[in-house]
């Protein structure tokens, strides 16, 4: 097969992708399979690369992080007009079991304010299993045939430190995984991974451990009780296109099956550019962007969020500091520079604005 054909059989599997995120007192990200895809794939492109050139001494097999993050968001037409979260990820990476298997964890606090009061705390956590199969050949290329199961648990706590809601979540992966180190188009030498989810089922656990649950104490208000949460043709695909530019891709479909009849779909489209290539001791400039969206069957409170669309660019400052070869620290600040939300809800129907400004630092270990 030549590489031109290649290349369209792999637009076509992008197509157009889906997401849904619950806009809840705060519209925080949350856990999902997906957060966990993007570090590792990173992880594992870095590691390629590394197979290209000599070294003494084999590259550590494991990695972990830890970091600080304060996310403040500047809002109009929603009835206030500032949040404020204050993420502590305690820690995540990845540890390699055997030849075949590895284990992602994460584990984070999210600190909410609302102005300036204090509005409550959560915690959340992920566990993945993955076990690569033996690898298969597809569009001529032979792929890393991954299989996951995933874990995410989320307790979430008011002002007053009494227990909201907490949510379980359980779910199987099935990942095609490849890689083109000399260039994925005709025009290009760069290294590239791509990582193709045909499936990714996420059985969700509803009643009192619910991720869309009813709050304490409430008759009237109906969250999902049951439901379950597959996403169909995910693609991510992790370039080193040169020495300067580096870019994450993402493009996913989303389906929701509520009460096994009322299905909710949507997508989301995200992307990060590395514009200059974080190099030791010394500044990068990256620009994100984000657009997802999120359409139901019109029953607001079965689902919290029936209409949803969400749009933003952010460039980001980035600084990386090289302690030795297995221990680094990374800074960052960025700003949303266009930005665009409409939700409609109990709360709060039609457009409005909610711009982002975000500092963390992050320490980063290889062992």
């Amino acid at each position: 097969m030549k590489r031109k054909d290649l290349l369209l059989g792999l637009l076509i599997l992008m197509g157009v992708t889906v997401f849904s995120d619950e806009e809840n007192m705060l519209s925080d990200e949350g856990l999902d399979p997906q957060k966990g895809t993007r570090v590792i794939l990173e992880k594992e492109l870095e590691k390629e690369i590394e197979t290209k050139v000599e070294k003494e001494k084999p590259a550590p097999k494991n990695w972990g992080s830890s970091e600080i993050q304060n996310r403040k968001f500047f809002l109009s037409g929603k009835g206030y007009d500032e949040e404020t979260e204050f993420r502590t990820k305690l820690g995540y990476g990845e540890l390699k079991l055997t030849d075949k298997s590895k284990l992602y964890f994460d584990f984070r606090r999210n600190d909410y304010y609302k102005g300036s009061h204090k509005k409550g705390v959560g915690w959340d956590h992920q566990l993945n299993f993955y076990y690569d199969h033996n690898k298969i050949n597809f569009l001529n290329k032979e792929w890393i045939n991954r299989f996951g199961i995933g874990w995410e648990g989320d307790w979430n706590y008011n002002d007053s430190h009494d227990l909201n809601w907490e949510s379980h979540d359980f779910y199987l992966e099935w990942n095609l995984i490849t890689f083109f180190n000399d260039g994925i188009t005709p025009w290009d030498k760069g290294s590239h991974i791509l990582n193709f989810k045909p499936l990714l089922t996420e059985f969700i656990v509803f009643g009192e451990s619910s991720k869309y649950h009813k709050p304490k104490d409430s008759e009237d208000w109906n969250r999902w009780e049951t439901g379950q949460r597959q996403q169909i043709g995910t693609v991510w695909l992790i370039s080193k296109w040169n020495e300067q530019l580096s870019t994450t891709l993402n493009f996913r479909t989303y389906l929701d099956t509520i009460e096994g009849t009322n299905i909710y779909w949507g997508g989301e489209n995200y992307s990060t550019f590395y514009v200059t290539q974080p190099k030791s001791n010394s500044f990068y400039l990256s620009i994100e962007g984000k657009f997802e969206w999120y359409w139901g069957q019109g029953n607001v409170k079965k689902t919290a969020k029936d209409k949803y669309v969400e749009f933003y660019i952010r460039p980001q400052i980035n600084y990386k500091y090289e302690i030795d070869e297995t221990k680094s620290i990374d800074l960052y600040t960025g700003y949303d520079l266009i930005e665009y939300h409409y939700v409609e809800n109990p709360w709060a129907k039609g457009s409005y604005h909610r711009k982002e400004w975000i500092t963390g630092a992050k320490f980063n270990i290889k062992f």
